[in-house]
């Protein structure tokens, strides 16, 4: 009412009086920390390039069938980006200056926070699990009839395929095998030929599918070759050695050329390092391999792999020793040979993407850990990369890769090709996925945009300026004058002692 006179407490309007006349102090001095702080922050953030790749998609730039990779859906965000955040922060200060005392608190904390995360370094992009297929479809399986033998536990188990795989709102598919009490029946023995146990070529035409009939086992079999001399019995590392017939290349020689000689021939014992796992034998005697002398044999649980459980290992860093990378190349070979199926649950059931994508994604992630496990071999992974790209010329992981194999050899033009390779696929996808949203006329185009990004951190973390000016230097402006390398990087830690003091300050501002 126009006519009514609000009359308010004396004392409440003291305290408003002090409160307006108070204020300026504690929000002035936070807001002076934060510009301090955003200064540090933005000359030290620049070179801050991304920890070593992956991160884990294809890569950086590289899981189980239903299981998302840890930095699945990671991208990687420049120092460019920064600049814009700092903006963020001092618009958020600015609002602090006006707001309640308590808002003031709560949003000190919060600005603090976006700075600290400002500060820290970014991640390398990771294989990015993106699917066309829309809509919450549930996973279907069919269990295997069969069950594996019985092992000296007294268990046997089985597992499954899937005959639609689901999509990420769907209902997923089951995790575990399905696992039975059983009783031990003792061990047995098996003719590797289901008969005599003659170890010869088969009576087949050749190629990759000429070989003798698999089958199963458990630890403390015995397995029986029966052969002349000039044969052997060689474990072979990988499903791709076994197909493709390729010795000495970490093989064991399990039976020599005169073991298999005589009445009984040679007799393996399946051992305890065998369990859950599959057993790839064959002759090495010239043309052999190839006519059919070889044999599979799956011992106990064993899982073939998948490209979700590929990039989940690669994302853990499981190359970091010699075991852990002959083990996690085991596994990579085992689900390219299972290509398109086997990565059929990294994309969701996405038939088309999976055999576009799976045995490029292979060799990527195969070049990947050959580069970077600790007896590096870059002849090898240049060699992988080349084959993902023949395979998949759009496959934007790999020409990350591959350019940081060159940055790591320190070639400027084989890098520039690589990066202006890179830079030209992602310019081409996101202009496909222009207008939409979720980019899904084009999938690739959130993958290409964080390869490229992880490996722009890659040329300023070897201080070069990457394309289109491709100097060995760092790109102008990008040094500070008078400021080290060390330096600029002890800014962003100093900014971060100016931050923790917010908080504190305004808490100790009285309400």
């Amino acid at each position: 009412d126009p006519k009514t006179t609000l009359r308010l407490p004396k004392t409440n309007i003291e305290a408003c009086n002090m409160r307006s006349t108070g204020a300026p102090r504690a929000p002035m001095a936070m807001l002076l920390l934060i510009i301090l702080a955003e200064v540090a922050l933005v000359q030290g953030a620049s070179p801050s390039p991304p920890p070593p790749s992956p991160p884990a998609s294809p890569p950086a730039s590289d899981a189980s069938s239903t299981t998302a990779s840890p930095a699945a859906s990671s991208t990687t965000a420049s120092s460019a980006s920064r600049p814009a955040t700092s903006l963020l922060g001092l618009g958020l200060a600015g609002a602090l200056a006006v707001g309640s005392a308590r808002g003031r608190v709560a949003g000190g904390v919060v600005v603090a926070a976006l700075l600290v995360g400002m500060a820290a370094p970014s991640h390398a992009a990771g294989y990015i699990a993106s699917s066309t297929v829309e809509g919450a479809v549930d996973c279907q399986v069919a269990w295997d009839a069969e069950y594996t033998p019985c092992n000296k536990e007294g268990a046997q188990s089985r597992r499954y395929t899937v005959s639609t795989y689901p999509t990420a709102t769907g209902y997923q598919c089951p995790i575990a095998a399905d696992l039975r009490a059983c009783t031990y029946p003792g061990a047995k023995t098996h003719l590797v030929d289901g008969n005599s146990g003659a170890w010869g070529t088969p009576a087949c035409s050749g190629g990759p599918a000429c070989a003798y009939a698999s089958f199963k086992a458990t630890v403390g079999d015995t397995i029986v070759f029966k052969y002349a001399a000039g044969h052997d019995v060689v474990k072979l590392p990988t499903i791709h050695h076994y197909s493709e017939c390729v010795f000495g290349d970490g093989d064991v020689t399990l039976g020599g050329s005169g073991d298999g000689a005589g009445a009984e021939g040679f007799m393996y014992v399946i051992t305890e390092a065998d369990r859950n796992s599959e057993l790839l034998m064959a002759s090495s005697k010239s043309g052999a391999c190839a006519n059919g002398q070889r044999v599979r044999v799956v011992v106990d649980d064993f899982e073939k792999g998948t490209l979700a459980e590929a990039v989940a290992l690669v994302g853990a860093g499981a190359y970091s020793t010699e075991e852990e990378a002959q083990h996690l190349i085991a596994r990579l070979w085992s689900f390219e040979a299972s290509c398109p199926t086997s990565a059929l649950g990294f994309y969701q059931g996405d038939t088309a993407r999976a055999t576009t994508r799976c045995r490029a994604d292979a060799y990527s992630l195969l070049g990947f850990v050959f580069r970077k496990k600790p007896s590096s071999d870059a002849t090898r992974s240049e060699k992988y990369y080349n084959e993902a790209l023949e395979i998949h010329p759009g496959h934007c992981e790999a020409w990350s890769y591959k350019g940081e194999l060159y940055l790591d050899q320190g070639s400027l033009e084989d890098a520039s090709a690589a990066y202006t390779s890179l830079s030209n696929l992602a310019a081409s996808t996101a202009a496909s996925g222009a207008g939409n949203a979720q980019l899904s006329q084009n999938p690739d185009a959130p993958i290409c945009a964080a390869a490229l990004a992880s490996l722009q951190g890659k040329w300023r973390a070897r201080g070069w300026c990457p394309p289109p000016g491709a100097l060995a230097v760092p790109c102008p402006g990008e040094e500070f004058p008078g400021g080290s390398g060390g330096q600029r990087a002890a800014r962003p830690a100093a900014a971060l002692a100016l931050l923790l003091l917010l908080p504190l300050l305004m808490l100790a501002r009285p309400f």
